[in-house]
């Protein structure tokens, strides 16, 4: 009976110690991810900081009325 409780007690304390490393796994993947997407996106923006052509309003190309072309 003593070995039974015993065992019965290992099993309740190993299940407890998966549940707990599941839980830590998932909240550092989850904090992993959300730091991986904010690098990519300062990388992003970064990148388009050096290009002429900007996200937004840097699109329009101004043009004199004599360089109007029509195709």
């Amino acid at each position: 009976m003593f070995l039974l409780k015993l065992l019965q007690i290992l099993f309740f304390v190993v299940i407890g110690y998966l549940l707990y490393q599941a839980i830590r796994f998932f909240l550092t993947l989850g904090r992993r991810t959300r730091e991986a997407r904010r690098m990519m996106e300062e990388k992003m923006k970064r990148s388009g900081e050096g290009n002429d052509t900007r996200q937004g309003k840097d699109k329009i190309i101004e043009l004199d009325k004599d360089q109007y072309r029509v195709d």
